[in-house]
């Protein structure tokens, strides 16, 4: 899900965001060490380095402000906040589908992917198993879940209209 936010704490004081592409969540999971630079695979807002000082810059542009106003624990904060707002988004989503499957809290959750820290730690917080299938089948197979997965729901959907 895309994290959206209107405004964000600075220094005690809510400060609105602006309505431009100046980060990502990338720049914040690099930011707080969960990623590496190597790990951010999407092209930065600015064009400019996968760098923690790079990622400080364009984080700070989000509130209109710049690392000479904002100091790292500021910085980290924001970058904190907005990974708390994220996460609070996807544990929202589990919640509604996991509630409407019978023993849905105790099944576990696949996790697979780039983004899998993010599921593995929603999971946690929900106290939902997890299974790291990149782990599980190796890397070779993790190409083939997004396929399967969408083979899955056309499957499911094919079944309902034939019924």
């Amino acid at each position: 899900p895309n994290t959206v936010v209107n405004q964000a704490p600075i220094t005690g004081e809510y400060c609105h965001v602006a309505a431009e592409y100046f980060t990502s969540m990338a720049d914040v999971y690099l930011i707080l060490g969960q990623i590496s630079p190597d790990e951010y695979t999407c092209s930065t807002a600015d064009g400019k380095a996968k760098t923690i000082p790079a990622a400080q810059d364009r984080l700070t542009r989000l509130v209109c402000s710049d690392r000479e106003a904002m100091g790292e624990k500021e910085i980290y904060a924001l970058a904190r906040y907005l990974w708390e707002k994220q996460l609070q988004q996807i544990m929202d989503s589990l919640f509604q589908i996991l509630s409407r499957l019978e023993d849905g809290f105790g099944l576990p959750l696949a996790v697979v992917g780039t983004g899998g820290f993010l599921a593995k730690e929603a999971a946690r917080r929900l106290g939902v198993p997890t299974i790291d299938l990149g782990k599980e089948w190796g890397d070779d197979a993790l190409a083939s879940f997004s396929a399967l997965a969408v083979a899955y729901l056309l499957a499911e959907k094919l079944d309902r209209e034939i019924l």
